[in-house]
């Protein structure tokens, strides 16, 4: 996998995409979607579930960092 085209987004953008998308998601009516519109709630639905983990995995290690800092280390 190449991630040298990977970039930084600010941790309140991720925040709210994880705090909003859903909300959209519960209001799209998939019975009378078409395919595209099924298809993008599938994979923002499988996006979102690795943005989160993202952002769990950022949280555990800056309390790591932050535990190191306050050891001395």
């Amino acid at each position: 996998l190449c991630r040298k085209n990977m970039r930084a987004v600010a941790n309140d953008i991720v925040d709210t995409l994880i705090d909003k998308l859903p909300i959209l998601i519960e209001n799209v009516d998939l019975r009378k979607a078409n395919n595209k519109t099924y298809n993008a709630v599938r994979i923002i639905k499988k996006t979102l579930k690795r943005l989160k983990s993202i952002k769990e995995r950022d949280g555990n290690n800056k309390r790591k960092e932050s535990a190191a800092d306050r050891c001395g280390n």
